[in-house]
């Protein structure tokens, strides 16, 4: 993986992951992730 893949996913990560009925999908892996913290809309 590249470094302007890893500050593109890092970028899009800090914006935020939406999640619906199964859960979060990792920005990197296209995994399914844990939810660590929720922001306000």
């Amino acid at each position: 993986m590249n470094c302007k893949a890893i500050v593109t996913i890092i970028a899009q990560a800090k914006s935020g992951v939406d999640y619906g009925t199964h859960g979060a999908i990792c920005p990197c892996c296209c995994r399914r992730a844990r939810v660590h913290t929720t922001k306000k809309s």
